[in-house]
């Protein structure tokens, strides 16, 4: 047996709302009443679920993006790395040093009040 799809699980609930609608059609009035809020329910699930879809979309996206991001960061993060160990972290302006100690998370006390 074929597992179904999220989306082929939501196709469904298009056909339940026309079946109800064809239903509500061809009963007595009290039977139509109960089918005509079945059928406002099952059209804001449908609509909530449009609305998820549409949010997880845009969640996607924006997670694509963040992931860009933080490898760009990433990548100039090992390039400053490289250079420090190919100079052992030291240089004569003391660049390498600072950089260093905010890798291993410690700070100077000028740089700590800023």
């Amino acid at each position: 047996m074929e597992k179904e799809s999220s989306e082929d699980k939501w196709k469904v609930l298009d056909t339940v709302i026309k079946e109800t609608e064809m239903i509500e059609q061809l009963e007595d009035p009290s039977v139509s009443v109960k089918l005509e809020e079945i059928l406002k329910k099952l059209n804001q699930v449908k609509q909530l679920n449009d609305k998820v879809e549409k949010d997880q979309e845009k969640l996607k996206k924006e997670y694509i993006f963040l992931l860009k991001e933080r490898n760009i960061f990433f990548d100039k993060f090992q390039r400053i790395t490289a250079i420090g160990n190919n100079l052992e972290w030291k240089d004569s302006n003391g660049i390498l040093e600072k950089i260093a100690s905010i890798f291993n998370g410690q700070q100077d006390s000028k740089d700590s009040s800023a």
